[in-house]
């Protein structure tokens, strides 16, 4: 008897142990979070006034913010300073560096890098999220400025004070200039005649930008893509509810901006497409021991037809907004109907097609008022129809 109750013990005890262990290890998780988020944010809050030379003074400085990482950098009329600070195991770096050790300081501007090697990693794992980081990849800026010691200073040590928004430009623009400035009367050991002149490629962004309207149409295409996925089990312009949505959303908004009309039927519908196929197979993820993605192969000619449909009408009401004004706009949903006739002959006998295509046009409708009344919220009357905005940045003073 008490052979089989020791036994029982040790089954309980080990059954115990399994039902701990991951227990605490979520725990530890949860409390190294917590450790690291309130020194961060702690931190955050205090400013940065470092230890100056005699008669050094601060001439500028530039903050960058991020989620898990700051820097601050100060320049004075000797040395360049920074204060790097991340979430991540609370590292504190302070960098000290003399102007006059440095030999070649400059400007860079690109794409994120790394958002663009996370939308490859993506694709054929999650092809929804690898649309949208793809888009943000492509319109991600990166500004950085060099401080370089080369050739001066063994081992090479460089400073770069780097921006990842498109909104500090201005700010980075003026302190990459007064750098600059200070920089070259150390090496010259004499004042500077005149500023640089401007460069157009680096105070102007002419780069590219979605926006933000793009942005809240191509995620309603996405969402209500993932909504009829999980609701219905597949995604398909034939249902009374989305399909009709799904054409009129471009067409309300072509009413507006041609760019926007276009580029949100183009990427809504791939969005539509990465939710229908949302694996290829290779890494693919599944729920409930269910794959994700429907069967069969993609009908390439018919998928074709219904985005050149989705182009046709957006540019269709771009067209009659501009010649009859847009509260006839919606009608162009009717430029579908050649495309359907092409794809699905059956559907054109279909009472319930014709009453598809009209509930379209009365969503078209409802969009394009709600898109008047309240998208200046996010952007949406910032730009002429068909146009896009080029931030011209003023010169610094003296320039």
């Amino acid at each position: 008897m008490s052979v089989l109750t020791n036994l029982t013990n040790l089954i309980l005890n080990f059954i115990t142990q399994l039902a701990v262990t991951p227990v605490f290890l979520l725990f530890l998780a949860a409390l190294f979070l917590a450790v690291m988020t309130w020194n961060y944010r702690r931190f955050r809050r205090q400013g940065f006034e470092p230890d100056y030379l005699e008669q050094e003074r601060p001439v500028d400085r530039f903050d960058e913010e991020l989620a898990f990482r700051t820097t601050r950098t100060v320049l004075t009329n000797r040395r360049v300073l920074q204060l790097r600070l991340s979430w991540f195991l609370s590292r504190r770096r302070q960098v000290a560096l003399g102007l006059k050790d440095v030999t070649f300081l400059e400007m860079r501007r690109g794409t994120s890098k790394l958002l663009l090697v996370l939308a490859l990693l993506l694709v054929g794992r999650l092809n929804p999220a690898a649309l949208i980081v793809a888009l943000m990849a492509l319109e991600s800026k990166v500004y950085s400025a060099v401080f370089d010691t080369r050739f001066t200073l063994s081992p090479r040590t460089r400073l770069t004070v780097s921006s990842f928004h498109r909104r500090r430009l201005r700010d980075f623009v003026r302190f990459y200039r007064t750098a600059h400035l200070t920089w070259a009367k150390i090496r010259t050991e004499e004042p500077v005649a005149a500023p640089i002149s401007a460069i157009p490629s680096v105070d102007q962004e002419t780069d590219l930008t979605w926006g933000r309207p793009l942005w809240v149409y191509v995620t309603c295409f996405v969402v209500l893509g993932i909504l009829q996925r999980v609701l219905l089990g597949h995604v398909t312009l034939d249902d009374a509810f989305f399909g009709p949505v799904y054409l009129a959303l471009p067409v309300a908004v072509a009413s507006r901006s041609r760019r926007d009309g276009l580029l949100s039927a183009l990427f809504g519908f791939v969005g539509l497409l990465t939710v229908k196929f949302p694996s290829s197979g290779f890494g693919s993820v599944s729920l409930s021991g269910m794959s994700m993605s429907d069967s069969g192969s993609p009908d390439f000619r018919q998928y074709g037809l219904m985005l050149a449909a989705l182009l046709a009408a957006a540019w269709g009401s771009y067209a009659v907004a501009r010649a009859v004004g847009s509260r006839w706009s919606s009608l162009s949903v009717l430029v579908v109907l050649p495309f359907v006739a092409v794809a699905s002959p059956s559907a054109m006998r279909d009472l319930l097609f014709y009453a598809g295509v009209a509930t379209a046009v009365v969503v078209g409708v409802v969009l394009r008022n709600a898109e008047g009344r309240f998208g200046a919220r996010y952007g949406a009357g910032a730009s002429e129809p068909g146009g896009d905005v080029v931030v011209s940045l003023p010169r610094a003073e003296g320039a």
